[in-house]
């Protein structure tokens, strides 16, 4: 699904964070910043167990409170873990950039780095925690962002913004 999203909207630049920094990283053709990616979920979260139950961090439009993993979700994530870095070309390893927030408690940044370097070129360290909130947005992505997409990250933010960019040109 998110292979033919990407295909479809075709954007300058996919942003993922954890898990979806993990998803974004195998959307290969591509220009992606992967945000603390958690490329091992089954072997590293504490979270991620069969019959463990959870509850969303935001709203759902079905109203959907809580999600249980399953033993069948946690064998398919494993085995789309041992493939997920398949098949990366040459010209691959330059539209993949790695941000790594060295307070990371829930992916462990020095691992989740090191990992990363084995298959791409572009990892950056950052002063930051795992979300992705104010402080490493303008702190580690913005930063990369304008080093990425120049002029057109500018063009992009001159006024008027939409709501979800009105942050961005404050402070």
């Amino acid at each position: 699904m998110l292979r033919k999203l990407a295909e479809d909207e075709a954007p300058d630049v996919i942003i993922g964070t954890s898990m979806g920094g993990m998803y974004a990283q195998q959307l290969r053709g591509h220009l992606r910043i992967c945000v603390n990616p958690a490329f091992h979920m089954t072997s590293m979260s504490k979270v991620f167990r069969s019959g463990s139950r959870h509850k969303w961090l935001n709203g759902r439009k079905d109203g959907e409170k809580e999600f249980v993993i399953t033993a069948e979700v946690v064998k398919e994530w494993r085995e789309m873990e041992r493939h997920q870095f398949d098949d990366i070309s040459s010209e691959e390893k330059d539209l993949c950039y790695g941000l790594f927030g060295m307070g990371d408690t829930t992916v462990n940044p020095v691992n989740a780095y090191n990992d990363f370097l084995k298959h791409y070129a572009h990892a950056q360290r950052y002063d930051g925690g795992h979300q992705l909130n104010e402080k490493a947005l303008k702190g580690a992505v913005l930063p990369l962002l304008k080093q990425l997409l120049g002029a057109k990250l500018e063009e992009a933010m001159k006024e008027p913004l939409p709501d979800y960019m009105q942050w961005s040109n404050q402070g």
